[in-house]
């Protein structure tokens, strides 16, 4: 009797091992405290033969050692190294560009025994169309103003061309005033008028290109150089001259070879004063091409002013 409750004691024991031994908690991630050891929940409470067990039924004395286990400690977030940005280099701010010093008329210096009108003229030249940008000669500026004789300023620049003043040996005044292809800019003054002997005044391709005037002299042309009673060549051509032509040039006819106006931006009508140039048999070269003047020609001389002096209107 004793050996069959005992036999019996022991089978109880023995299911009731297997069952707690097979029992599951009910919720993902629960435990079992099963004998002191925590088993975790794999999916379902099963294999009971005392039926379904939930987590205080799984063999623990103290229901509160079952549950959900201790939150586990996040672990410490590693902050991404941070990219440096690329550094932007700063936009160079251009120097602003510094003006030439003007030269004040107080350095220009002629000579000593120059003639003082004509030296004065000389410096208003120089002043007004940009001096100090003229193109050299071989040995330095071709108005030099450096308190020598102006009849001594000249030479030969690069490509044989002559510039400078020439004077007559006698006067001691300025005959030729060579001043083309120099660079020249800005508007002449009225002083050119001033030189009393000057038979020959070249003032040509001072514009960028003959095919596209830019920069050169400008304005209008002074009606001082009719002045100039022994000039016998004026040349003003491949400029940007502007406006009408003084009609007072027309009188220069009478002693005027050479006169070329042309490849400018004269515009206007032109005077009738100007049939002379076409029709005097001492002009030797005219030329007027280039230059938007406006229509009728005169027409006392139409014809000869575009056959002798290349003379067109718009």
């Amino acid at each position: 009797m004793m050996a069959s409750t005992m036999h019996r004691f022991v089978l109880v024991a023995s299911l009731l091992s297997v069952a707690s031994a097979s029992c599951a908690c009910t919720a993902v991630g629960d435990y079992c405290n099963f004998r002191g050891t925590a088993w975790p929940f794999t999916g379902t409470c099963h294999g009971a033969p005392f039926g379904a067990c939930s987590c205080k039924d799984c063999g623990a004395s103290d229901p509160t050692k079952c549950g959900s286990p201790p939150s586990p400690t996040p672990p410490t977030p590693v902050p991404p190294t941070p990219t440096p940005p690329t550094p932007t280099p700063p936009t160079p701010t251009p120097p602003t560009p510094t003006p030439p010093t003007p030269t004040p008329p107080s350095s220009l210096k002629c000579g000593p025994t120059d003639d003082a009108t004509e030296c004065a003229a000389l410096k208003a030249i120089y002043l007004a169309t940009n001096g100090p940008d003229w193109l050299q000669l071989g040995t330095g500026a071709v108005l030099k103003f450096d308190g020598s004789s102006y009849c001594t300023w000249h030479g030969v620049r690069t490509g044989f061309v002559f510039s400078g003043v020439l004077c007559d040996e006698t006067t001691k005044k300025a005959k030729l005033l060579y001043l083309e292809s120099l660079n020249l800019k800005g508007t002449l003054p009225d002083e050119i008028g001033d030189f009393a002997g000057l038979e020959e005044l070249h003032l040509w391709n001072n514009a960028k290109s003959k095919f596209s005037l830019k920069g050169g002299l400008s304005g209008t042309i002074p009606a001082t150089i009719a002045k100039l009673t022994s000039l016998k060549i004026l040349e003003m051509q491949i400029n940007n001259f502007t406006g009408t032509v003084p009609s007072t040039l027309g009188a220069m006819a009478k002693s005027l070879h050479v006169i070329k106006l042309d490849k400018n931006m004269l515009s206007g009508p032109l005077p009738a004063s100007f049939c002379d140039f076409a029709t005097t048999a001492t002009v030797t070269n005219c030329d007027f091409g280039g230059n938007p003047f406006a229509c009728p020609l005169p027409a006392a001389c139409a014809a000869k002013l575009l056959s002798v002096c290349n003379a067109t209107c718009a």
